[in-house]
């Protein structure tokens, strides 16, 4: 199925629910979105389609863009995994548990073309792990809370000037960025050395998952992990 079908399929869900449609539209695009008949909301700061409007105007540009990120997964995948390991916090030096998403071989990307319309879904063959998640879906988001005590969640960064899941140190609660903890060669979540993957549980979640990334780091090691499957029920 092609990612327009898929994202027609949700406005018409969306569209019977008949509540009010929260979009992210740029400052300088405000009278463009009153052309389609969306309003202003003081109290959430956002500009919304009330309930009952036509959503069909979202399968095209410009109003593509400001479809929140929920409806515009750029990974997706059968099932995921939340790996768990210990890092060291860069401010106090204190040992600390950290998270992350990994998805499994078989996983899809976005392959964003330049109209909606040209989107499609590329396949991977090898795990990855996935970095700056600025999107969960709310099942997964509530599977990594319990797990880690919310220590790993939505907050701002400086650095990459957005807001992102991020992990914060147990001792000092400091943020913890993904630049440190995946990005970087021979980081605690991709060690150079494929012994060191022992040390990297990894809790399987047997449900199917969308979100969005800033990206997928591939090539990192396949095998050796603590492996562990995680009961859904736990999470509630």
């Amino acid at each position: 199925m092609s990612c327009l079908i898929e994202l027609k399929q949700k406005l018409e869900s969306i569209q019977q629910e008949d509540k009010d449609f929260f979009i992210n539209v740029p400052f300088n695009e405000k009278e463009q979105a009153k052309t389609i008949g969306a309003r202003w909301n003081p109290d959430a700061k956002s500009w919304y389609m009330p309930a009952g409007s036509d959503l069909t105007c979202f399968l095209t540009l410009p109003h593509y863009d400001w479809l929140p990120e929920s409806l515009t997964p750029n990974y997706k995948a059968n099932s995921y995994y939340i790996a768990s390991t210990t890092a060291s916090c860069w401010k106090c030096n204190a040992a600390t548990t950290v998270y992350a998403i990994m998805l499994p071989p078989e996983f899809l990307e976005r392959d964003i073309g330049d109209e909606p319309d040209e989107d499609e879904w590329e396949t991977f063959p090898e795990m990855c792990i996935l970095s700056h998640v600025s999107n969960l879906p709310d099942s997964a988001a509530q599977i990594i809370n319990k797990l880690s005590g919310n220590q790993y969640r939505i907050d701002y960064s400086k650095s990459s000037g957005s807001k992102y899941w991020m992990n914060h140190c147990e001792t000092c609660g400091t943020k913890q960025g993904d630049y440190e903890l995946i990005n970087e060669a021979d980081t605690p979540f991709t060690p150079i050395c494929p012994d060191h993957t022992e040390y990297i549980t990894l809790f399987h979640i047997k449900e199917p998952i969308e979100l969005h990334s800033g990206g997928a780091k591939t090539g990192i090691h396949q095998t050796g992990y603590n492996i562990q499957t995680f009961a859904l029920e736990d999470a509630s």
